[in-house]
């Protein structure tokens, strides 16, 4: 548990079944760009039995695994980044479910991700990456690649729609772009008109809301 005096940590999300050093490595340099704390964890789900209908003993084995997926993970952040002050935690629950509790006093979420496509994301029992970055309270970036070490100069891009809502995402990826030095890029896509004759945005208005932001409301 967090206290109010402490700084929200990043919090690593461990997959016992693939402890990815990319996805580790971009929590831990994170962690140290921001000055925070690292907090890994991992949730064990809650199987009632595998299919020889062994409860005790394959939930017990799930804890091993996390245990180890932890301890594989520890060792990756104390080599990459010594100086790191950081926490595991070994959880009961669904991940999904936990990794959000686990957002209410984070100051960032980092998953990591099995590469499913949309569909099978979306109905998969034990879906992460969707539900996570769906219902975090706070922000959530989901580790696929290297960064893009090489591209000079570097930027970050945001996707945006002129509305009040997109504010803290801009708000993130411009602390994120300086945080590194690269240029931000906004980036509007516009709507295409599904009917003939259908009237399309406005593009001087797209522009301008791009640019400027969303016009005042009268109220």
């Amino acid at each position: 548990m967090t206290s109010p005096t402490e700084p929200r940590p990043i919090v690593l999300g461990v997959d016992a079944r693939q402890v990815s050093p990319v996805v580790v490595g971009w929590a831990a340099d994170e962690a140290e760009r921001r000055g925070l704390p690292l907090r890994l964890v991992h949730a064990v789900p809650d199987e009632p039995r595998d299919r020889r209908g062994d409860g005790p003993a394959y939930l017990r084995s799930l804890r091993e695994a996390g245990a180890q997926a932890l301890e594989k993970a520890e060792g990756m952040v104390a080599e990459r980044r010594p100086g790191l002050r950081f926490r595991s935690a070994l959880r009961d629950g669904p991940p999904a479910p936990v990794l959000c509790a686990e957002s209410e006093r984070a100051a960032l979420v980092v998953l990591g991700t099995r590469r499913l496509g949309r569909l099978a994301e979306v109905l998969s029992r034990y879906s992460v990456t969707v539900p996570v970055s769906a219902q975090a309270h706070c922000p959530v970036v989901v580790v696929r690649e290297p960064e893009h070490t090489t591209l000079q100069p570097p930027y970050v891009v945001v996707g945006v729609d002129g509305s009040p809502a997109c504010g803290p995402a801009v708000r993130f990826a411009a602390d994120l772009a300086a945080r590194r030095g690269a240029a931000l890029r906004a980036v509007w896509v516009r709507r295409t008109p599904v009917r003939p004759f259908e009237p399309s945005e406005d593009e001087a208005e797209v522009r301008r809301r791009l640019f400027e932001g969303p016009a005042p409301t009268n109220r």
